[in-house]
């Protein structure tokens, strides 16, 4: 926590140094928020494509045409807007079609996520388990094969840097709280399925079982010494983003700290993007790990437990056992 205050109060995140030239990109939740700026900085920085994942199009196409008006961009094809609904399977999977028939994949920021304070199912899970883990892990599956391919093509190019695929996570990971995983009895993503109590925590504990996965993926399946494609999770820290539009909804308490927050905290959206460029920027150090205020750190405390190292087996065998049901084999993407 004072960390957090420090570097929110007098620390902001850099613009990192590093070229884009030559490669494409895809940012999904893009058309607005954080996933709009993070777009925007990878234009500028010379990303030959960039395309924004979106639900309403709409909105990804107006997000579209003020990032080739802001950047000047002379062809406006070098910026796409894709269809992408993270509460539909079949959404993702067409997605993930499409993106296979790129010439080449060589970053995807899974941006896109959903907070709500209301208990919602989508295609038979918790909306926001839906959302932020399962079509999100989907969706990396179904990269993963051009991420890949990118890499052994582009291996020898001068100046090569690995694909990267990054996926945003919490700070809120600190304070999440997974007692389902005390029962061993029930499946942990059943137990989210029904629990329909204080939905105003599961957006964090979506975000620790991102985290989870990621670190089981590459302790187990994808080591760093020899995968092609670097995989890490961030936090862009406290930032205006159209995240938080539902807490006006929530009780007053909610409604009042995170007012007070945002008004002293709150980086804004364009700075807080940064840290996405960053992450798709970092190194095989930050492979498998958690990228805070631009620096790889540890995640939280209960993830070097016995019972953290258990939990994050489960989770994803759980999860594995889901992907498979939505598109048999796509867990060998891995």
């Amino acid at each position: 926590m004072f960390r957090f205050f420090k570097n929110h109060l007098f620390w902001s995140p850099k613009m990192p140094t590093g070229s884009f030239a030559g490669k494409t990109v895809i940012v999904t939740g893009a058309n607005v928020g954080l996933g709009k700026e993070a777009a925007r900085h990878f234009v500028a920085k010379g990303a030959s494509k960039v395309i924004l994942g979106c639900r309403n199009m709409d909105k990804g196409n107006e997000a579209a045409q003020s990032i080739v008006q802001s950047e000047k961009v002379k062809d406006a094809g070098k910026v796409e807007v894709w269809q992408l609904d993270l509460c539909s399977y079949e959404s993702v999977l067409a997605f993930g079609e499409r993106l296979n028939g790129l010439d080449r994949l060589d970053v995807l920021v899974e941006n896109a996520a959903l907070a709500t304070i209301d208990f919602k199912m989508a295609e038979g899970h918790e909306s926001q388990v839906t959302t932020n883990v399962i079509s999100t892990f989907l969706l990396a599956l179904l990269a993963l094969p051009k991420l890949k391919e990118t890499a052994a093509r582009t291996a020898g190019e001068p100046d090569y840097r690995p694909p990267h695929l990054v996926v945003l996570s919490s700070g809120m990971i600190y304070t999440a709280q997974l007692p389902e995983a005390r029962n061993k009895d029930e499946p942990i993503f059943a137990q989210l399925d029904k629990n329909k109590s204080n939905l105003m925590s599961r957006y964090p504990v979506t975000k620790l079982l991102e985290v989870l996965v990621v670190r089981e993926w590459t302790r187990t399946r994808a080591p760093a010494y020899d995968y092609p494609v670097i995989i890490n999770t961030m936090d862009p820290g406290l930032c205006e983003s159209a995240l938080r539009r539902e807490v006006p909804r929530a009780g007053l308490g909610a409604r009042v700290v995170v007012g007070v927050l945002e008004w002293m905290l709150a980086r804004p959206t364009a700075v807080g993007a940064r840290t996405e460029v960053d992450a798709a920027l970092k190194g095989y150090e930050s492979h498998g790990e958690f990228i805070t205020d631009q620096e790889v750190e540890k995640v939280s405390a209960f993830c070097y437990t016995k019972e953290g190292f258990e939990t994050q087996r489960r989770v994803w065998r759980e999860l594995a056992d889901i992907l498979e049901e939505i598109k048999p084999g796509v867990t060998s993407n891995l």
